[in-house]
């Protein structure tokens, strides 16, 4: 009995299901009691991370309503709110919304279908993408965990505050992994309040990681599929005649026809991927658009305000580079859907498209106009996702560090 889809191209989706990120609906189909349990499991996490966001911006409510304001904690509030909260708008999407189904089961349907054009070459082809997709993935959850782990260790090894008032010399309170609200008092009960903020801050690391593997590798799947219509357009003459021999056609014109009208439909399924995709996640793009340069910034306000100590460099070096990553994840693997879609009519180019009859020089020819429109992941109704929007985030966090250093 298997767990889940039988499906190279969802491997990493697969992985996901360890905080119950993968659909339950799709998980453990032949059994249903399985199934329930998965349900319930995926429910119980997801309910534990909102109480988790919502003890956050209680904390943040409060630190706002002080009488003196405290940027530090403010940042630090910020650097984790703005980014979990995105996540649980996220999460509860890919719970609810029909769109994602229709998307993971366009992947399984393609994986199992085998098409009249498919061989050892286009197999590996995606194989291989896939593998390096896969790694992508690796390298982003290890520093995510890298990340997290260092979140967990720097109240146990901050020197404690020492307060001197008058003669009396006091010890001021510990500093523990995140701010949120405790309905007692944490300093108290600080093992308890930091236990409970470990097991927050694993779920809530998690949840960041292996969503953004859930949607990356979504937004990576039709760029994947692109690139294997470009090296069967390549290569169009081989498949022409293969199918002619494999299938006794009485002419090339006949096989030619039957291959390149599979690679029509095909392209059109790439599209209406998209599109589904551009109306499920498009809205969210944009929160998380916005929140990616605010949620960077207030890192670094809040600890280049601090003593620089070389954990607090290796810290903030760790955090930069998986927030680049991240965004590279998402905008670069954009990007590439892009460019892989108007690379289409190039690979008809490089075909031997001047010796095959007119009709099929028609039917390439659709192809190259609709190729002149690339397809482009939105965000929202903004603009789109590209290098550009990424450089845009990162212009957008000096520009928020440059105006907060200047008014200090």
């Amino acid at each position: 009995m298997n767990a889940f889809p039988d499906s190279d191209s969802l491997t990493a989706l697969k992985f996901t299901s360890v905080l119950g990120l993968f659909p339950w609906k799709l998980a453990f189909q032949q059994n249903k009691f399985y199934q329930t349990l998965y349900y319930w499991y995926s429910l119980f996490v997801l309910l534990w991370d909102i109480g988790f966001v919502f003890t956050s911006y209680v904390e943040l409510v409060i630190l706002l309503r002080g009488e003196v304001l405290h940027i530090d904690e403010i940042c630090t509030n910020i650097r984790i709110t703005t980014i979990y909260t995105c996540i649980i708008i996220r999460l509860v999407m890919i719970r609810t919304s029909s769109g994602l189904l229709k998307l993971i089961q366009e992947i399984i349907d393609s994986d199992k279908q085998v098409t009249i054009v498919d061989d050892e070459e286009t197999t590996k082809l995606v194989k291989t993408e896939t593998s390096i997709n896969n790694l992508k993935f690796i390298w982003y959850v290890g520093i995510c965990c890298s990340i997290g782990l260092q979140f967990f260790i720097r109240p146990l090894v901050a020197e404690p505050e020492i307060i001197q008032i008058g003669n009396i010399t006091e010890v001021g309170p510990r500093d523990l992994i995140i701010l949120t609200w405790f309905p007692f008092d944490e300093q108290k009960y600080y093992w308890v309040a930091y236990f409970l903020q470990v097991i927050d801050g694993i779920i809530g690391t998690l949840f960041v990681a292996l969503s953004d593997v859930f949607i990356v590798n979504l937004i990576l799947y039709p760029t994947t599929q692109l690139k294997k219509l470009q090296h069967i357009f390549r290569n169009f003459e081989h498949y022409q005649q293969s199918y002619k021999r494999l299938n006794s056609c009485e002419t090339e014109e006949s096989a030619g026809i039957k291959v390149i009208t599979h690679l029509v439909q095909r392209h059109q399924r790439i599209i209406k991927f998209v599109d589904t995709f551009n109306g499920w996640m498009g809205p969210l793009m944009v929160f998380d658009f916005l929140q990616s340069s605010i949620q960077i910034a207030s890192i670094l306000i809040s600890d280049l305000r601090r003593d620089i100590t070389f954990a607090m460099v290796c810290f903030i070096v760790t955090f930069f580079v998986g927030m680049v990553l991240r965004l590279y994840l998402h905008y670069y693997s954009a990007n590439e859907l892009i460019l892989e879609s108007e690379k289409l009519a190039d690979a008809i180019w490089y075909s031997n498209w001047y010796e095959q009859s007119p009709k099929i020089k028609y039917l390439m020819l659709i192809v190259i106009i609709r190729a002149q429109k690339s397809l482009k992941y939105n965000i929202g109704a903004f603009g789109i996702m590209s290098l550009e929007s990424g450089i845009a985030i990162l212009k957008a966090t000096y520009t928020y560090i440059t105006v907060f250093t200047s008014n200090n």
